[in-house]
């Protein structure tokens, strides 16, 4: 399995919700680091102005594999 921290497994988590974002510098970093991994990719959807990123399939997998669904994972954290 990857290595990732739990902040950015809770990031992947609300990309995949499409929740807003207020992006600290931090999240900022963290974010730029999921995207050279490949865990998620700039939007290029409509809303993207609402949901400026998008899970990738390795993301999915990933969040699939460590057994947080999308609805559930805000509870491990």
């Amino acid at each position: 399995m990857e290595n990732i921290s739990n902040e950015q497994i809770s990031l992947l988590v609300d990309i995949g919700q499409k929740a807003p974002l207020d992006l600290s510098s931090e999240k900022r970093r963290l974010v730029e680091a999921l995207i050279t991994a490949g865990f998620i990719t700039p939007s290029d959807e409509n809303d993207a102005e609402l949901a400026p990123y998008e899970l990738t399939a390795k993301a999915q997998r990933f969040l699939s594999e460590l057994g947080a669904g999308l609805n559930e994972a805000k509870f491990f954290f």
